[in-house]
């Protein structure tokens, strides 16, 4: 009997021994079973409807009330003749701003200034980009009456991208100042003096936001005394209106529409076969 009875103990221990492994398998399954209902709720998760980075950033720009892409530039006149030749010059060219706006058909407007001196004109617009360019090509057209006396037109500044608009309108004011030689700028004088120009512009702008229509008017009106220490000379103006460093607004517009031939060779944007497809937003 003792055979048999160490046999079957040896079958009680075995079944023993397959009862408690079979328990821990029991509790790795239930791990399992743990996991895989996180990974679930993690693909869930993957499932909610979320923005676009595209509606994020323009969600951004409203917040922060940037809704329109404007574009800033700053462009220097060079007349010949005095003060009060340049009076018809400068009713042309607000004339040109005016028109532009009018004729725009998504209701843009165009805000910036215009300073006359004596033989030069400075002019800072900022607005959508259709209604610079618009603004500015139409005082080169011949119909305007602009083009033609002794006129030259230089683009100092163009921002195609600027955070937000500095002035609360356009307008025109002219300053007698006296007569003066081109200032002689080296590369670097150009480069120094042309940020400095347009920061003062925008200082000036800035706080004529504040102003109510009364004392901007008389801001308009008396701007040499207001802003003394803003306002450009006439020696500045023209010294970058003769420097070779300056593009004129014909070369300006050459690079603007046909970058390819001003630059000797195409842009590595268009170096591409097959063309790729267009966005669709």
């Amino acid at each position: 009997w003792e055979p048999l009875a160490m046999a079957a103990r040896e079958e009680d221990g075995g079944a023993g021994g397959a009862t408690g492994q079979a328990a821990p398998a029991a509790a790795g399954g239930g791990e399992a079973g743990g996991r895989l209902k996180e990974d679930s709720l993690d693909m869930e998760s993957f499932n909610v409807e979320r923005k676009s980075l595209l509606d994020v950033v323009m969600d951004k720009a409203e917040q922060l009330e940037l809704m329109e892409k404007l574009q800033r530039v700053l462009v220097g006149v060079r007349y010949s003749g005095n003060i009060d030749a340049g009076e018809a010059i400068k009713e042309q060219i607000d004339d040109c701003v005016k028109k532009t706006v009018a004729q725009d058909e998504q209701g843009g407007f165009t805000t910036g200034l215009t300073i006359l001196l004596n033989a030069c004109c400075l002019l800072t617009l900022e607005g959508p980009q259709r209604l610079i360019v618009g603004t500015l090509r139409s005082l080169q057209d011949a119909e305007s009456g602009v083009k033609g006396q002794g006129l030259s037109f230089h683009m100092f500044l163009s921002i195609q991208d600027t955070p937000g608009r500095m002035f609360p309108m356009y307008s025109s004011c002219s300053i007698n100042q006296p007569k003066a030689d081109p200032a002689h700028l080296d590369r670097d004088g150009v480069i120094n003096l042309i940020p400095e120009m347009s920061i003062n512009l925008q200082k000036i702008g800035k706080n004529l936001k504040t102003l109510d229509e009364k004392d901007y008017q008389e801001a308009m009106s008396n701007m040499q005394r207001k802003y003394p220490e803003f306002i450009p000379s006439v020696k500045e103006i023209l010294g970058l209106c003769a420097s070779p460093d300056v593009m004129s607004l014909e070369e300006y517009f050459d690079l603007y529409y046909t970058p390819t031939r001003c630059l000797g060779s195409p842009l590595d944007s268009e170096v591409v076969w097959p063309m790729p497809p267009n966005l669709v937003y």
